[in-house]
């Protein structure tokens, strides 16, 4: 659902440029150039679950998600 009204801000591209620069150095690098990376279609099906259990993995980051539900969080190792 979008807002009625406008949601961006001009700190979100100045965030980014920023971030760009210190973290890779300027360069166009993609999460999955650094780390291992899985994606998910739902954060909250049970097929997730089933895969974080599996995967066991010591961190987990979500980005562009809802609301994660307790039973995902509360079955990570």
């Amino acid at each position: 659902m979008r807002s009625p009204f406008e949601t961006h801000h001009y700190f979100e591209e100045e965030r980014e440029v920023y971030e760009k620069k210190v973290f890779v150095d300027g360069k166009n690098i993609s999460l999955v150039d650094v780390a291992p990376t899985k994606y998910i279609g739902s954060i909250n099906d049970p097929e997730t679950s089933r895969m974080l259990n599996e995967l066991g993995p010591e961190i987990i980051t979500v980005f562009g998600t809802g609301r994660i539900h307790d039973d995902i969080i509360g079955n990570t190792p």
